[in-house]
């Protein structure tokens, strides 16, 4: 593992000592943020509102704010569409979806290479 430089040379600048000073401090304040973070999200699981995988996963790999950022958008998405139609073609299968706009996708799922 690396050593820490026992000194910086900066030719007696004050203006460096300080900027130097200044970034050391910022970059202590991140680390403590991060390490804030990182012990809630550990110490907290979250309630899930849905039943989705990507939402378990999302709680498992994300901070608890970004995860709620995401939660709401994967809530909004599942709660403002609706399946119209699923229509299956030798082990493929099509469906339609409609939006709160009642707009109508359409997207067909391969079983056979997993690609929609």
């Amino acid at each position: 593992m690396a050593r820490q430089p026992t000194c910086i040379i900066t030719d007696q600048d004050p203006a460096m000592r300080i900027a130097i000073e200044k970034f050391e401090s910022a970059m202590d304040a991140q680390r403590h943020v991060h390490d804030k973070l990182n012990s809630e999200s550990e110490s907290y699981i979250p309630d899930l509102k849905t039943p989705l995988p990507l939402e378990k996963a999302a709680s498992d790999v994300f901070t608890l704010s970004v995860f709620y950022d995401i939660q709401s958008e994967l809530c909004l998405g599942c709660f403002s569409c609706r399946v119209l139609r699923v229509h299956d073609v030798d082990g493929d299968f099509e469906y339609e979806i409609s939006d709160d706009r009642n707009l109508v996708f359409r997207v067909e799922l391969s079983m056979s290479n997993m690609k929609a």
